[in-house]
């Protein structure tokens, strides 16, 4: 568990993550508080058993705040617990690294994406869990050119061929029923991630006007330029950190 960080757009503050130790394969979650890691981790055990998937082992640090519940939910599914000394996060490695590596791949991309600072502390789950899908999905030299689904054996929707850039600008259709002549059929958004337990192509697509974050397959993509300063998609404040520009975009 890592944090607490700047509460994101839906209150999450705390960064949760679970890393296979053969295939490397990750998955992230996000929760508003760190009681929540035993319901979590309940929550993922379930999951892996409806794909046949017996957990045998879980390692953890001793996790003194909630080492009780966790214990619990693992002698309910006969998961034997591994704890690592303390002060000694090398231990466990894996997942270490894996933290301190996706949180600089999350900011070389927000860096690019030239976000506000506001819009940075709303959106980062959105790009960690978009960073997550994307490693899982490439392979290393180090894992025979496999990637994590691959050796782990049970492969998520195959998102390749419907790639799109972090942060890229998008018209989503408007599907209200009713609308005046001249009234917009489409709204402007940021795309933020893609969509779990839908169709590969399915976006997350984060509109500044309303602060929401919709999923949508019907989308019209702008080109991919790299926003300039003051250039922002409705020039609407979204976030209160903000240095009072009114732009999503540094």
């Amino acid at each position: 568990t890592s944090g607490s960080y700047t509460q994101s757009l839906r209150g999450k503050k705390y960064w949760f993550k679970i890393v296979d130790d053969y295939s490397r394969k990750n998955w992230n979650y996000f929760m508003k508080k760190k009681e929540e890691v035993p319901a979590t981790l309940e929550e993922f055990i379930k999951e892996m058993r409806t794909k046949g998937i017996k957990i045998r082992y879980v390692r953890m640090d001793n996790a003194g705040e909630h080492g009780r519940k966790l214990r619990e939910v693992c002698k309910k599914y006969d998961i034997e617990m591994e704890y690592v000394a303390p002060s000694t996060p090398q231990h466990n490695g894996v997942v270490e690294r894996s933290f301190t590596i996706d949180l600089r791949r999350l900011h070389a991309m927000m860096v690019q994406a030239q976000f506000t600072k506001g819009t940075v502390n709303m959106l980062w789950p959105y790009a960690i869990a978009t960073l997550g899908k994307l490693k899982n999905m490439s392979i290393t030299s180090a894992n025979n050119n496999r990637s994590p689904n691959e050796l782990f054996g049970t492969e998520d929707n195959n998102i390749a061929p419907y790639l799109i850039e972090f942060r890229r600008i998008g018209y989503v259709a408007d599907r209200a029923k009713i609308k005046g002549k001249m009234k917009p059929r489409s709204m402007r958004c940021i795309m933020v991630g893609y969509a779990e337990n839908h169709s590969p192509d399915t976006y997350l697509m984060y509109n500044p006007k309303t602060r929401y974050v919709i999923m949508s397959r019907d989308i019209r993509w702008a080109d991919f330029n790299r926003p300039q300063p003051h250039d922002g998609l409705n020039m609407h404040r979204i976030g209160e950190e903000d240095d009072g520009s009114d732009t999503m975009f540094e």
